[in-house]
């Protein structure tokens, strides 16, 4: 699988995490509904990430996205929705990953929430992919 638009993306981690160890749920999408509509103008509820996802007893959303820019991660990519879930999610006690691919890079980044929302309430525009090494992910390579 080609991970180059938004939906190779989503497909690729929902299938990684199918198994008997683990549980994913994908939220309906705003583009989803839009296609589904044939109608830019859709509205939809919006949801607190991309995924909600079970492994090996633990819970955690997933707010999956994609990135073509060479040195960083726009902020701005992720909707003020998912940003208030994910505060109220780790305010709460609980786990919200922002998982980000870099198509620059061929590379996946696993951001816990409270690091990322660190730079979000920072103020800035976005993150330097440098200042996310800590956080590569590393998952068995999806076939081409």
């Amino acid at each position: 699988m080609s991970l180059t638009n938004w939906k190779s993306i989503e497909d690729w981690f929902d299938s990684f995490w199918q198994g008997k160890q683990s549980y994913c749920f994908q939220f309906h999408d705003t583009r989803a509904a839009m296609g589904a509509a044939k109608s830019s103008r859709v509205f939809t509820t919006a949801h607190p990430s991309d995924f909600l996802v079970t492994h090996l007893g633990e819970m955690f959303y997933a707010e999956v996205k994609k990135s073509e820019d060479k040195t960083s991660f726009p902020l701005k990519n992720i909707r003020p929705a998912q940003w208030k879930a994910a505060v109220r999610q780790t305010a709460a006690g609980g786990k919200y990953f922002f998982f980000l691919y870099s198509t620059a890079m061929n590379c996946w980044y696993r951001i816990e929430g409270p690091v990322f929302i660190s730079f979000w309430k920072s103020g800035r525009a976005s993150v330097k992919w440098a200042e996310l090494l800590d956080y590569q992910w590393n998952p068995p390579t999806p076939t081409v």
